[in-house]
This record gives C-alpha cells, structure tokens and sequence, in this order.
C-alpha cells in the first residue's frame, strides 16, 4: 500500500513538472526586436544610442535585438547632403518594435 501511495506522489510531482512552461529566453534577458525599414532612395546610417547598429540600403530592412527601455534611434543618410532623423523608441520585453527611415 506505501508503494502506491509513494508512486502516485511520484506520478503526481512529475506531471506538476511537465506542466510548469518556461519563459522565453526574452522575458529573462529583458530584450525586444527592433525591426527598421529604409524606404528613401538613399542609403541610410542606423545608431541606437550613439552607437552604430548597421547601414541600410533602399529598400532594405533589418531587425536588431536590444535591450528593454527607453532606446534613441538616430538615422543619417547617405546622400551627399547629409540629412538626420532622430527619435526616442521603447523597447518592450518579447515584443516587436518597428521604424521606418524617410528623410
């Protein structure tokens, strides 16, 4: 009678486990995507917070992850007469954040 009590326990502890889900890797790392789209004709300078993220071409799209919070996005083009576009994002924890580059 004790091993079945004992098995039923063990049967009971291991299901509560398999029912547990885990989080997302974001939810610990407390990161977000940022998802940036250049639709000028020129080619585009991509920072986040002063520091280079990556250049865009016409056209082109490109996601970053980043860290959750408040994030300044500054973009610079790439025309001879350089022009600037600049705005502060918020980063939310697994969730996707868009920006669209037009000078």
């Amino acid at each position: 009678m004790k091993r079945i009590i004992i098995l039923v326990l063990i049967s009971g502890f291991l299901v509560g486990l398999s029912a547990c889900t885990t989080k997302p890797d974001c939810e610990y790392n407390h990161t977000g995507t940022l998802t940036v789209i250049n639709l000028d004709n020129t080619s585009a300078e991509v920072r986040i917070d002063g520091d280079l993220l990556f250049d865009l071409q016409p056209g082109q799209e490109k996601e970053a992850t980043l860290a959750s919070g408040q994030r300044a996005i500054r973009c610079f083009s790439g025309a001879e007469e350089s022009e600037e576009l600049q705005e502060t994002l918020t980063i939310l924890d697994c969730e996707s954040t868009e920006f669209e580059i037009e000078f």
